[in-house]
């Protein structure tokens, strides 16, 4: 995500956790913040406390040419004591126990923000940040035991979206109750190292695109170069190559389908919306597909990825666990350059192509390998097959 149109979120963190491990206050943190958004670009006026309808206020406010931000930030902490490592302060964070009521608060945040980005101009986007030291809000609970705050939890690759509810056994405190209209993934990613605990933020964009326009303009640009470049390749070298159904409605997705000697293989792309000038390359096979025997299958697997450097081996069950795919797929995260000809993109060029002729020589090989090994039936050139293949890759 871009903050203003023009600086990643990812940027800021970073340069953040290069000059501090943590901070005396959320007030602190917020300064920083802000310092830190003007620093990387002069051109975005950042504002505190910016005052809004509802006598509400806005934590940060940024705005230069490419767009606005609005920013919510918070920061809890459990005890703490010593010395920051990179600035030699000493530190005394007291424990914040009141947990269930940062996480309705990081939600109300949300909400606000999205608010915000209804009533404002083209272009404006919004950020809830939450950093801490506190494990318990980015692990989720051994025990699921109802509590009030159930709804409003905040641990890693949990969703918030929809109307959240505080409350017990059907009795809810209506003044508490929050409702999003997008759909949002919690991220959380280290930002420091300290003795005994592990601080960590969490982003999670308030958006209701994806981000800016110009932002998802640019990265489908990127994603749309590199996925070209790759169908160049396959046109001229293997039999057939088309943009299978599955594909075309998949707004955020492109690529392509490859056929060659009986064995399929798939190639998309998909926009990093945190940072545009990347995109990641998948690029998928079927080692073989409707194996009976899911056990064997997934020991036949992990003996392959002890064997590979690069790429992943998975079995993806049917509903019943009848049987199972069993599926190749490698990642590739470089993009081209915008000239694919200059010399500066040679290694990437040399990457993608490596990537693309192993995947389509895996196809192959590994549907014969497995097929000694167990009965698999190899995928074909059908729309339902691609799709078995990119829903089993994708996920």
């Amino acid at each position: 995500m871009l903050i203003a149109g023009a600086v990643p979120v990812t940027s800021v963190m970073a340069e953040l956790g290069a000059e501090r491990s943590l901070f005396h206050s959320e007030a602190d943190f917020q300064h920083a913040f802000a310092w830190t958004v003007r620093r990387l670009d002069g051109s975005i006026r950042v504002r505190l406390e910016v005052r809004q309808e509802q006598n509400e206020h806005l934590d940060l406010l940024c705005h230069g040419p490419g767009g606005r931000t609005a920013v919510e930030v918070k920061y809890f902490t459990a005890r703490w004591n010593g010395v920051d490592p990179r600035t030699g302060e000493e530190y005394g964070l007291r424990h914040h126990a009141a947990a269930d009521v940062l996480r309705h608060r990081f939600v109300a945040d949300i909400e606000r923000l999205e608010r915000f980005r209804g009533a404002g101009p083209a272009g404006a986007n919004g950020l809830a940040v939450l950093l801490t030291n506190d494990q318990g809000l980015w692990r989720a609970p051994v025990a699921d035991r109802p509590t009030r705050d159930r709804e409003f939890r905040l641990h890693e690759g949990r969703r918030l979206t929809g109307v959240l509810r505080w409350g017990l056994d059907g009795r809810y405190f209506l003044p508490n109750e929050r409702h999003l209209s997008g759909d949002y993934r919690l991220d959380w990613r280290d930002f420091t190292r300290l003795p005994g605990r592990t601080a960590s933020s969490a982003g999670s964009p308030c958006r209701s695109t994806g981000g800016s326009d110009r932002m998802c303009v640019q990265a489908r640009q990127e994603t749309g170069r590199t996925v070209g470049f790759l169908r160049s390749l396959a046109e001229r070298r293997y039999d057939r190559v088309w943009t299978p159904a599955v594909l075309r409605g998949a707004p955020d997705v492109q690529g392509f389908a490859v056929l060659h000697h009986g064995a399929l293989s798939l190639v998309f792309g998909a926009a990093v919306h945190d940072d545009p000038p990347r995109c990641l390359v998948r690029m998928a096979c079927a080692a073989g597909a409707d194996v009976s025997d899911l056990a064997e299958a997934t020991v036949w697997a992990d003996i392959r990825n002890q064997l590979t450097d690069e790429g992943h081996y998975h079995c993806v069950a049917t509903t019943d666990r009848s049987a199972c795919h069993v599926v190749f797929t490698r990642d590739v995260r470089r993009p081209l350059a915008e000239d694919v000809t200059a010399p500066g993109s040679r290694a990437v060029r040399d990457l993608l192509d490596g990537a693309l002729a192993a995947c389509v020589y895996n196809a192959r090989a590994d549907h014969r390998d497995l097929s000694a090994y167990l009965a698999a039936r190899p995928l074909e050139p059908t729309e339902a097959d691609v799709r078995t293949l990119f829903d089993c890759a994708r996920g």
